[in-house]
């Protein structure tokens, strides 16, 4: 792009320091450093070149947009957790898990990809508070899987017939595929809410007695 020298009021021709340079404008520059080169040409056919680096950054938070309503039934027993059913009286221990992302509407960011988080709102339920808080297998407690922040929600066979609310949060990511930081070091997001409907729809078991 070719530039030029421009006057402006109360410029000094004296003092070429001082003189304005007028650039054209380059097409959109994604995320990431770049390398901008300036050349400099005079009458005579004389070149001059400097180069600088140009950082472009985006610390606007993505737009969050979430299902306001979802409905979750509960499956079958998860064998590998710590749940004990006899705590909330709830015979097979019923779980469901489900994907964060499964809670998203359209959310997007104008720059970078998104990543998708999900965590319960606090207070919690008495179905929550009454699971172990206790380390399961060498894993975390039933309790820090049911309100610690990931990928996926762990719903349980005792919140059935109730509406639980979950936040859905959206990160957004750096060209290397890493969350993006403000510059005092906070992950970039934006969140929304979804109220959840916890149903059973899985038929009962009928199981006759001897002859």
């Amino acid at each position: 792009y070719y530039g030029t020298l421009q006057n402006y009021p109360g410029n000094n021709p004296n003092f070429p320091p001082d003189t304005l340079g007028v650039f054209g404008n380059t097409d959109c520059l994604p995320v990431g450093t770049h390398i901008v080169v300036y050349e400099a040409q005079d009458a005579c056919g004389n070149t001059a070149t400097c180069s600088f680096n140009l950082t472009i950054v985006d610390f606007a938070p993505p737009s969050a947009a979430c299902d306001q309503f979802t409905v979750v039934s509960i499956g079958v027993d998860d064998p590998y957790d710590c749940y004990d059913p006899s705590a909330s009286g709830c015979e097979f221990g019923g779980v469901s898990w489900v994907k964060a992302f499964a809670f998203d509407d359209g959310s997007f960011d104008n720059c970078s990809s998104v990543l998708f988080r999900v965590r319960r709102t606090a207070p919690y339920s008495d179905c929550i508070n009454s699971l172990s808080k206790l380390s399961c297998n060498g894993n975390p407690s039933e309790f820090e899987v049911a309100t610690e922040e990931g990928d996926s929600i762990k719903f349980y066979c005792c919140e059935v017939g109730t509406t639980q609310s979950v936040i859905l949060r959206v990160y957004q990511l750096d060209p290397s595929g890493d969350i993006s930081l403000n510059p005092d070091g906070s992950p970039i997001f934006n969140e929304c809410e979804v109220e959840v409907s916890v149903q059973d729809k899985i038929a009962p078991a009928c199981q006759a007695p001897p002859n």
